[in-house]
């Protein structure tokens, strides 16, 4: 069950991310109902009487004896975990698939289908995703998924100025920043000329560097 003030609207957004962490999870088809704060009481009784809830994910806890999963775990990562282990413990048979990281995707895409008009979004997303785990390995650190998301965002959006030349002029003292996490930047960087043939400039690595 995916939780959201009116069961239209945030929750339909959480049920399409939610089905994207199931196909990742397994092959078996579960249905995910997208539900409004308002009847939520009464709708989850109902849907209990017939059906068998593995959990209720979204922004209110239900009265009613379900695992819950808040908005929160799903952004940063934690909620895939626990539906997997949710879903192991039903007896569900699971699948290895690729390691990868169904939230961060889906919404990085979500956010640079809005801001993104030249470049597409899909296209550029597996390059973008790249250079993330290219700079994680260079800097030895897991980034959080808010840092991955906010560090992607703002990379597809660097890349579209590239193209049409509208590129951000640094406000800040570029000398005080990190030199090492400079440099990281823009060896991970490497991937967008070898891939897209774009290469950012001094100034929207200096604002990258101030987002890690």
């Amino acid at each position: 069950v995916a939780i959201g003030s009116s069961g239209e609207g945030a929750a339909v957004k959480l049920k399409s991310l939610v089905e994207d962490m199931l196909k990742h999870i397994t092959d078996r088809q579960i249905e995910v109902v997208p539900v409004g704060v308002k009847h939520l009481g009464h709708v989850i009784r109902e849907l209990g009487a017939t059906n068998k809830i593995v959990a209720a994910v979204g922004m209110v806890k239900p009265d009613y004896d379900v695992p819950f999963i808040p908005l929160e775990k799903i952004i940063e990562g934690e909620g895939e975990k626990v539906l997997r282990s949710l879903l192991q413990s039903g007896s569900v048979k699971l699948v290895e698939r690729e390691k990868k990281n169904v939230v961060v995707q889906k919404l990085c895409e979500e956010s640079l289908q809005k801001f993104l008009t030249y470049l597409n979004p899909l296209k550029v997303m597996g390059v973008l995703l790249d250079f993330s785990s290219v700079l994680e390995r260079s800097m030895g650190k897991k980034f959080s998924n808010p840092i991955k998301i906010r560090l992607i965002v703002h990379c597809g959006c660097a890349l579209e100025r590239m193209v049409i030349g509208n590129g951000l002029v640094y406000q800040g003292d570029s000398s005080q920043l990190d030199q090492q996490k400079l440099q990281q930047l823009k060896r991970a960087a490497e991937i967008f000329e070898k891939s897209l043939k774009i290469k950012l400039t001094e100034d929207e690595f200096y604002y990258m560097s101030e987002l890690i």
